[in-house]
């Protein structure tokens, strides 16, 4: 599971979602979220976590935890606060947004300094920084959807709720880490561990995602342990068989994800023609005030 090929990889699935967006005659696909977020994204973020080094990653904490929370909750209160002065929007509904655009995409950047053969710190606080600000930005828009539904918002209450979840996803990814190493290691057949291991995100996962958490943390926490403790527990062949096994289901997810938001393109731009055709049309026929 080596990360220095993601840049790479993610091309060539791009490539082949962009004609599938304009290729008439194809199949209407909506992607649901729940695939995405259940079923795609847990193996990512596990194959990186144990991608990293951890040793990398303890050194450049500081920055890391920097972006991946501070700039993130920086930045949605900057976007809620010039929403609300400017357009006149809720607070409220200003920090749904804020939460939205906060958490920049890390592969772009991660691809274009690997190119440019950019220092490594500068690469591993890239892809730190990417493996936790989703989880901080997914957490800000459940507080401020909760806001905008209730019409309630304790500060205090929500950075209390806030560290809680953040402190426990980490506790649980941990302990997810190191059962599974010990069951893998209990195991001692390498196909029964690769198995261990490719469930091992998704139970990481789905249980903080269904009390109300994110799972991101979880999930990156527990491939950070497994990168950190595996060398010592799982035998070398093994690990070579689970590098192999672990590119292609990284690849093959990432395509699949690819393609499938290619095809969802042609229905998403239908519907904003329909959209815009309807505000047009509405506009036109609406009696002038003079």
């Amino acid at each position: 599971m080596r990360s220095g090929r993601a840049g790479s990889t993610l091309l060539h699935p791009f490539c082949s979602s962009s004609p599938a967006a304009l290729t008439p005659g194809l199949p209407r696909i909506e992607l649901a979220p729940e695939l995405v977020l259940l079923g795609i994204l847990p193996p990512l973020i596990y194959s990186a976590g144990v991608a990293m080094s951890w040793r990398e990653f303890r050194f450049n904490l500081r920055p890391i935890t920097l972006l991946a929370f501070g700039c993130v909750v920086f930045t949605t209160c900057a976007v809620a606060l010039a929403v609300h002065g400017l357009l006149g929007m809720p607070l409220a509904v200003g920090f749904v947004l804020g939460a939205i655009v906060a958490p920049p995409d890390v592969v772009a950047p991660l691809a274009i300094a690997r190119r440019l053969g950019l220092p490594r710190r500068i690469v591993v606080v890239l892809e730190g920084e990417g493996l936790a600000n989703d989880a901080t930005a997914l957490i800000l828009y459940r507080f401020a959807v909760a806001a905008v539904s209730t019409g309630l918002f304790s500060f205090g209450q929500a950075a209390g709720t806030f560290a809680l979840i953040v402190v426990g996803e980490i506790g649980y990814g941990i302990g997810i880490g190191w059962l599974s190493l010990r069951l893998r290691r209990w195991a001692r057949d390498p196909r029964v561990e690769i198995t261990l291991s490719l469930m091992t995100p998704y139970v990481t996962f789905w249980v903080p995602e269904h009390v109300g958490g994110s799972g991101v943390l979880a999930t990156m926490a527990a491939g950070l342990f497994v990168s950190w403790n595996g060398p010592l527990l799982i035998p070398a062949a093994t690990r070579l068989q689970g590098i192999f096994f672990w590119d292609l289901i990284v690849y093959l997810l990432e395509g699949f994800d690819f393609l499938l938001t290619g095809l969802q393109a042609q229905t998403l731009l239908e519907r904003t023609k329909t959209l815009h055709c309807a505000t047009w049309c509405s506009l036109s026929w609406s009696p002038r005030r003079w």
